[in-house]
């Protein structure tokens, strides 16, 4: 059993490792969902990833999710890649199914909708 001492210190220690961490830490802690990053990424904010497929994310990615989380979600046999020196404002929902390219150099407005389907079945007639 821990004393309130211990307790104090690994609190502490655990704090200085986060604190640490910095903004990078926190921009791998947001992608985490996300199979490859590139060097100098940025997210501002906690963007929504539901990586079923394969995510790649190129250099210097610039992704806001704050007021409103961005959303990249991807199907069992879906891909998103996202190109060098992408800008992703705050709101934007990528969804793949098969295979979404963002190129590089791209600047995403706030609330852009990029998607490869629209979650029905092929003989859906409905």
């Amino acid at each position: 059993m821990l004393d309130l001492q211990t307790l104090r210190e690994q609190s502490r220690l655990a704090l200085r490792q986060l604190v640490a961490l910095g903004e990078r830490g926190l921009t791998r802690l947001a992608l985490r969902g996300v199979d490859q990053v590139g060097a100098r990424a940025r997210v501002h904010g906690l963007p929504f990833i539901e990586n079923l497929g394969r995510i790649t994310v190129g250099d210097e990615l610039a992704l806001f999710a704050s007021p409103v989380r961005s959303h990249l979600v991807t199907g069992p046999r879906g891909a998103i890649v996202i190109g060098d020196r992408v800008t992703i404002e705050s709101g934007v929902g990528i969804a793949a199914e098969a295979e979404v390219r963002i190129g590089a150099g791209a600047h995403l407005g706030p609330f852009v909708l990029i998607l490869d389907t629209d979650y029905h079945a092929v003989d859906d007639r409905e």
